[in-house]
């Protein structure tokens, strides 16, 4: 693994080449079944550069994402973002499941018409587990298999657009149980509103470090920041200062439980002019200064 601001990150052709894992393709597509072989070696906390899909078919799975313990049942699925930080604790000896995972340059390949799966990120960011009706977990399974078999087949000249077909069936299956049960559908309707929100998410993800004001996501993308803060606000519920309150904590927060980084050396690494200072914006945002939550979640 190659250590990344602290903490462990993966990407699709180091798990392929270190650990052998699973069947792939061109590096930017990996699926395995056999999760408990690997368990050791994604049991510690870390960043898979991949968009990735696992379900639970028998017995169950603890996984840690972002701080919060989830448990994966029999007919559950997880969604998991390239931002997150994962870790999976516990597997039951009973457990059967399966794992896609896929590059972000192969989901731009594959053409999806990103508008009616963007609307979902919300949803996915807050829940990432949920459960699914049996027929559908049974559908992809059947998908897997499908996609397993094109994989190991000697014969097969359109490997490629193979199984983007396949894994877009996958991907659209699971947009029509999330239209089901996301409570954000009428808040995305409008598209400019949509494309503001995709676009200050992504902006986010690679700048939330160096910038923490709402005016450097305006500036980027042509508005006023009083407009972007308003649109955010409408799609997500949440404010655009918030977000990035929320990045910035979830950061500290991660490598304060999990790096050997001191505060000073976090502060640095969040573009904080000072330790006292992000001391206090820490406290401000959680109750707690940082060195008090990394005393108390060390031993937790």
């Amino acid at each position: 693994m190659q250590e990344s601001d602290g903490l462990f990150s993966v990407t699709i052709p180091l798990l392929i080449s270190r650990y052998s894992m699973g069947e792939y393709l061109n590096g930017n597509f990996l699926i395995t079944s056999n999760i408990k072989d690997y368990i050791d070696v994604l049991s510690f906390p870390l960043r898979v550069d991949a968009f990735t899909i696992g379900i639970c078919l028998k017995g169950q799975i603890k996984i840690s994402i972002n701080l919060k313990d989830r448990v994966l049942r029999k007919n559950a699925c997880i969604i998991n973002l390239p931002e997150n930080v994962i870790g999976f604790q516990e597997v039951s000896d009973d457990f059967q499941g399966a794992i896609i995972s896929v590059s972000m340059d192969f989901l731009k390949e594959m053409n999806l018409d990103l508008k009616s799966i963007m609307p979902h990120y919300i949803l996915v960011r807050n829940y990432p587990c949920v459960e699914l009706p049996e027929e559908d977990i049974k559908k992809i399974n059947v998908l897997y298999g499908l996609i397993m078999d094109t994989l190991v087949s000697k014969e097969s000249k359109r490997k490629a657009d193979i199984i983007k077909g396949l894994f877009s069936a996958v991907v659209f299956l699971l947009c029509e149980n999330l239209d089901r049960i996301s409570s954000n559908n009428r808040a995305l309707k409008t598209k400019s509103k949509e494309y503001y929100f995709v676009r200050f998410t992504e902006l986010l993800l690679y700048n939330f470090k160096t910038h923490r004001h709402v005016q450097f996501y305006a500036e980027k993308l042509s508005v006023t920041p009083k407009y972007l803060s308003t649109l955010i606000k409408e799609v997500s519920g949440t404010s655009a200062a918030q977000w990035i309150d929320e990045y910035i904590i979830m950061e500290a927060s991660i490598l304060l439980k999990f790096s050997d980084k001191s505060i000073q050396q976090i502060a640095d690494e969040l573009h904080f002019p000072s330790q006292s200072f992000f001391s206090k914006y820490f406290k401000s945002q959680t109750g707690q200064t940082p060195s008090v939550y990394r005393e108390e979640s060390k031993g937790s």
